[in-house]
């Protein structure tokens, strides 16, 4: 089937900790979603492990719009990563900017596809498949509460940074 994927994203987290992330993704009468429970994240690591997740679970050559409620994630895919990038990974102001490791992730699981846009919504104002991804996000959190993680997804990056 061809068409574009439209995608989803939330993670559930706070300063770190357990969190969890989740996406809901369609395409015509297609539907993928999934969750994940993560060990450690912070609110906004989990809201760019949610768009990588979703954007290697797609099938490769895909074309995907991101939808997220998450500001810093859009913002930052949209606005900020091109700066960086062409700067060495640094901020206009110096330093390096944060969580970069899942960025660098984040930019590896897009390039598989044919076209990646990402697209901010307001979040809890009822579109139902940002709703969706808020729930299965939130359960994933409480699992890895719980302590039933994902091994892999649990492990952060060695080089990542831990503040938002």
């Amino acid at each position: 089937m061809s068409g574009e994927w439209v995608v989803h994203t939330d993670g559930s987290g706070t300063t770190g900790g357990p969190a969890g992330i989740a996406f809901v993704a369609r395409r015509g009468g297609e539907l993928i979603e999934d969750s994940l429970p993560l060990a450690s994240a912070t609110n906004q690591q989990a809201e760019i492990l949610a768009a990588e997740y979703a954007l290697h679970r797609l099938p490769a050559g895909s074309a995907v719009t991101v939808v997220s409620d998450s500001e810093y994630l859009v913002k930052g895919w949209n606005e900020y990563l091109p700066d960086w990038r062409s700067r060495g990974w640094r901020k206009r102001t110096g330093g390096t900017p944060k969580n970069t490791a899942h960025w660098r992730r984040l930019i590896e699981a897009a390039e598989r596809h044919e076209s990646v846009t990402f697209s901010w919504t307001r979040g809890h104002a009822g579109t139902l498949d940002n709703e969706r991804a808020d729930v299965l996000a939130v359960l994933a959190r409480q699992a890895a509460i719980a302590g039933a993680l994902t091994p892999t997804a649990a492990t952060p990056p060695d080089d990542d940074d831990d503040a938002t």
